[in-house]
């Protein structure tokens, strides 16, 4: 360690994350193994003849992590170290496996792996998943506009037009249920997709669920006027949907 820091990360270089970092390392390591020589032959060449008599690496190396048990709160989180790491709602008081990677977090049950996070070197930060929450919101969508997770969620502007149009017209929290079904089509959609879809629906003043299913082509060769709702004192839908 003490002649790779002194060789090659002094000065100390910057890197913008440590993919960046490992690449400039292996190709110093490379170069330097070629020019640099002992007992008359480079460090490259003494590898290459050590390798020969090495041992295979075994088919299934060992996790280079380490794991601890925990408690799944009623927040739908656990603790490790410092932080809190989010799970999905079915494991409230379950008891899980926590596997602390370098660079991630992942979360099992019974061996089956139910949330993964980037790990978290802070302290007392919460990494939340949107998606662990939505099925609870949709149940009770009063607690949305409070929701943590949801006010960290960095969704493009559109969502946000979205949604206060479909509480403008939604009963109750008619509106927001809609909305939370949408941000539910972001588990199995890219963003861009998605993001897509809910601009071409206000684009056509059209507002709900299953319209940005249909602009996201969900089901193809349904037509919108067998989803859109055409909404109370606002008749030029119906030009909308005749021309569509």
């Amino acid at each position: 360690m003490g002649y790779v820091r002194r060789n090659f990360l002094v000065p100390l270089p910057a890197f913008r994350d440590y993919g960046e970092l490992n690449a400039y390392l292996l190709d110093c390591c490379e170069q330097d193994a070629k020019r640099r020589r002992r007992f008359g032959r480079t460090v490259r060449e003494l590898w290459q003849e050590e390798r020969a008599r090495l041992r295979p690496l075994p088919q299934q190396l060992p996790a280079a992590c380490t794991t601890v048990m925990a408690r799944v709160n009623r927040r739908q989180q656990v603790r490790l170290n410092w932080n809190w790491y989010s799970t999905p709602p079915e494991y409230v008081g379950r008891l899980v496996t926590v596997h602390a990677y370098v660079f991630r977090v992942a979360i099992a049950f019974q061996d089956k792996v139910i949330a993964s996070h980037a790990r978290s070197y802070g302290r007392e930060e919460e990494v939340l998943e949107p998606h662990h929450y939505l099925p609870v919101l949709l149940r009770k969508p009063g607690a949305f506009a409070r929701a943590t997770p949801m006010l960290k969620w960095p969704l493009p502007p559109a969502y946000e037009t979205y949604h206060r149009r479909l509480r403008e017209r939604g009963e109750g929290g008619a509106g927001t249920r809609e909305y939370i079904r949408i941000l539910m089509l972001l588990k199995d959609h890219v963003l861009q997709e998605v993001t897509a879809a809910v601009e071409q629906a206000a684009s056509s003043g059209l507002y709900g669920y299953e319209v940005v299913r249909t602009f996201l082509g969900e089901e193809p060769g349904r037509k919108l006027c067998e989803v859109a709702r055409v909404w109370p004192n606002q008749v030029e839908h119906f030009d909308l949907l005749v021309r569509r």
